[in-house]
């Protein structure tokens, strides 16, 4: 078809919608860009919805683009009341997403809507992207931490029936086939977790890990119950963490093989420091788990005990492997006296060769995902900062402020701000944060900046600089703020070319 088409149009642009790695690379030779719907919101109420679905679009298709230019399509109007636009809120984060990630947006917009506060938004952004084009375009992230989505895991989970309610047989089951599969909870609520925490992150998938086309940035990568994986892959992994990698894994990650197998232990069971236990345990919606010191690990909670998770994994502890938490004993029911902690590991660190490992045998990004509740969050953000620093610290926006970082073709380093401080669901407005006190560290080869220009605010604020780390604040931010960091000269002392 292309080739036909090109022979009467030349220089038509085709593209394709969505798709995974391998189907991303076989249309490679013949699309001009890639594109996904992450913007298309409102088929039903949007108090449920998973709210960064933009920003997951973007940072999944520059996974798996293969170099190619990527559009976010979104719609001004809620789905399907397509003439009735969504309040500046939710147009605001969704064009911010989209933006913050490297992706270009494509909006419809309704002129009988023209001056509805959602449409000003889209204008609004349209200026700013029309001002800092050489900032935005050809960019690349700076993130330090990837999280994996699996196509494999998700292909897998399509195929897993859904609960009959015979829980009998679905525990006979789990014993040589992947019968329950939460890599989808697992991975949006770790990406909720992080995002609310302003913890930078990009996507990763099997390919690019297997290809070696995981950027050198990458120090942690993440594994939300990647319950499949493959020989090959385990392989890979094992060389990341040996080299001085770091990963947090969920859930029964490694324990099933690529065809939905169960292994006899983890295949990555020497990275984790723990062996499979047993059979998977639960549901659970009565246990807990206890914390019986501060570190690290615990700093900020609130409370010494935490909701246990609805499935979990009994492990065995490697005599290489540190314990951070454990569960209660399990409760007999509601209200009867709190258990002892028990000897059942819920957390573990593990060095392997010259990397460090977090593992956490359950579905805590479920949990995270359907009860949001901030000692989980703080803990996930806590295990992330453990494991690798961000590049990017946000102080005064609690849980509420996301954040990505990025280089510009034209040398600019770019922090974006997405404020999801508001009411439920649809989003009128950002509740207005701030002071944000920032710091930004930079490559050891940047050039050291005086100022930061705050696009959205059109103002320019003082930094502070100690070393390649510079701070700012952000006196105020709606629903986003862009801070663009322009360096004149080296920190070496050496003149910028």
């Amino acid at each position: 078809f292309v080739r036909g088409l090109r022979r009467h149009i030349p220089d038509a642009v085709v593209f394709c919608i969505g798709g995974d790695s391998r189907q991303m690379k076989a249309t490679l030779a013949c699309t001009n860009l890639v594109g996904e719907e992450g913007g298309f919101i409102g088929y039903g109420p949007l108090s449920g919805e998973f709210p960064f679905q933009a920003g997951l679009a973007a940072k999944t298709m520059e996974c798996r683009a293969r170099g190619r230019t990527r559009v976010v399509f979104c719609d001004s109007g809620y789905k399907v009341y397509d003439y009735h636009v969504l309040p500046r809120g939710e147009v605001g984060r969704m064009y911010a997403g989209t933006i913050s990630n490297g992706a270009n947006p494509w909006f419809l917009v309704y002129r009988s809507a023209d001056k509805a506060p959602g449409t000003r938004m889209v204008y609004r952004f349209n200026r700013l992207v029309r001002e800092y084009r050489e900032t935005l375009a050809n960019g690349e992230s700076m993130a330090e931490a990837a999280i994996m989505d699996s196509p494999l895991n998700r292909q897998l989970a399509g195929t897993i029936h859904a609960d009959s309610g015979d829980d009998v047989h679905k525990r006979d089951a789990s014993a040589s086939r992947l019968s329950l599969s939460r890599h989808a909870e697992e991975f949006k609520g770790l990406y909720a977790a992080l995002s609310r925490s302003g913890y930078p992150f990009d996507v990763a998938d099997e390919d690019a890990i297997i290809e070696g086309r995981l950027p050198a940035r990458i120090r942690l990568l993440i594994l939300p119950g990647v319950s499949a994986v493959s020989n090959q892959l385990a392989a890979r992994l094992r060389q990341f963490v040996a080299g001085g990698g770091r990963i947090l894994a969920t859930f029964d990650t490694s324990l099933f093989d690529e065809n939905g197998n169960r292994r006899k232990n983890f295949a990555l069971a020497g990275v984790f420091g723990a062996n499979a236990g047993g059979d998977m345990i639960g549901p659970s919606g009565l246990d807990y788990i206890g914390v019986k010191s501060r570190n690290e690990l615990t700093h900020g909670l609130g409370q010494d005990v935490l909701p246990c998770p609805e499935y979990w994994y009994p492990v065995e502890r490697a005599s290489s492997a540190r314990v951070m938490l454990r569960y209660h004993g399990k409760m007999p029911r509601r209200y009867a006296a709190l258990p002892p902690i028990s000897g059942s590991p819920a957390v573990i660190l593990n060095r392997f060769g010259k990397g460090r490992v977090i593992f956490i045998p359950s579905t805590i990004g479920h949990l995270s995902l359907r009860y949001r509740f901030p000692e989980i969050r703080v803990l996930l953000r806590n295990v992330a900062n453990l494991l690798a620093r961000p590049p990017v610290e946000v102080d005064g926006g609690d849980e509420f402020i996301e954040t990505t970082l990025r280089r510009g073709a034209n040398g600019d380093t770019v922090l974006h701000l997405i404020n999801w401080a508001s009411g439920e669901r649809p989003s009128s407005g950002a509740i207005p944060l701030g002071p944000l006190n920032v710091k930004v560290r930079l490559p050891r080869d940047a050039v050291l900046p005086r100022q930061v220009q705050l696009a959205m605010a059109e103002r320019r604020v003082r930094i502070v600089a100690r070393g390649n780390t510079v701070s700012f604040v952000v006196p105020r931010i709606e629903e986003y703020e862009m801070a663009v960091i322009r360096q004149p000269f080296r920190i070496c002392g050496s003149p910028a070319h």
